[in-house]
């Protein structure tokens, strides 16, 4: 009996570790891969200056949708993109440890959940609860012992119930 294949795909800014926007889903589809990345376009939009992905080749295809990223080959001087495509690949050149990290944090978490690929619906809440309580409320070493949101939104202020405190705020 084999184990189906699933995939949480995210974006995540390296300096703040925020994770700007996740999906979980079944396969990496190109159309799966743009609803992602249009909706962190959305969310951070002229912030963006490096995108780094593992070496699955839609992602130039993914990236040109999405954020109108040239590649440089093709590119003239005036269209080409101000944002850089950085492919890391495991097994060829280097590891991306802080994308790694998160991905460790979340299959730690999932990996003892019980029939967490079977149900779609219920693993995008539970993946959500992730989210939330990761950018949120787990301080992180790197970052002084602060939650990514305190460090990418400094203006936001929670109180010592930070669960209850982002409810109240939903709320408005």
């Amino acid at each position: 009996k084999g184990k189906e294949q699933n995939w949480f795909v995210d974006t995540f800014d390296v300096e703040t570790k925020f994770m700007v926007t996740g999906e979980y889903m079944k396969s990496r589809t190109n159309e799966n891969l743009i609803k992602v990345m249009k909706r962190a376009n959305f969310k951070v939009g002229e912030q963006v200056e490096i995108v780094t992905t593992d070496g699955l080749r839609g992602y130039p295809r993914v990236l040109r949708r999405t954020f109108s990223l040239q590649s440089p080959y093709h590119a003239s001087s005036r269209t080409k993109s101000k944002i850089i495509h950085n492919v890391v690949i495991a097994d060829e050149r280097g590891f991306n440890y802080p994308i790694e990290r998160l991905h460790n944090t979340i299959r730690e978490r999932t990996k003892v959940m019980r029939g967490f690929h079977g149900c779609l619906e219920s693993a995008h809440a539970i993946m959500k609860g992730l989210e939330i309580n990761y950018n949120f409320n787990r301080k992180h070493m790197s970052l002084d012992k602060k939650t990514p949101a305190e460090v990418a939104i400094p203006q936001l202020e929670l109180g010592v119930n930070k669960w209850l405190d982002l409810i109240k705020m939903s709320k408005i």
